[in-house]
């Protein structure tokens, strides 16, 4: 008999555990819905978008020019998503990713108006595209 009342315990708190968790990933908690489905943002590698990796021209830039061009280059990127991220990549390289980009043409275009704009003193690009997915 303490067997049988301690199986039907078990399985009405694991009933009540399995709703809770149910509810949270339906709903979440709270008025913002914390820890729910809709709240999950997901990746470059699951949601597709745009990577476009642009290596400098320029033998040896420096930490500021990489930097200011990183910056601007992420001013660009957030009016496609919040959620883009832009990065440098070693010495010479700068990496932008847009999660659920689809336009990869208006993108590049965009972001090598933005290159033109930061070259404009010099006779040559200062960077150029190398990768694209």
């Amino acid at each position: 008999m303490m067997k049988k009342k301690q199986s039907i315990i078990a399985l009405v708190l694991a009933a009540i555990v399995t709703v809770l968790l149910g509810w949270t990933m339906i709903k979440g908690w709270g008025p913002t819905g914390t820890g729910s489905m809709k709240n999950i943002n997901l990746g470059l590698d699951l949601s597709g978008g745009v990577s476009i990796t642009y290596q400098a021209v320029k033998d040896n830039p420096t930490d500021e020019e990489m930097s200011d061009t990183r910056y601007k280059l992420e001013q660009r990127a957030q009016q496609y998503s919040e959620e883009a991220q832009v990065y440098l990549q070693g010495d010479n390289r700068i990496t932008i990713e847009i999660p659920g980009a689809t336009d990869a043409t208006t993108i590049l275009e965009e972001t090598h108006l933005t290159m033109a704009v930061l070259s404009e003193s010099s006779a040559k690009p200062v960077f150029h595209q190398t990768d694209q997915r």
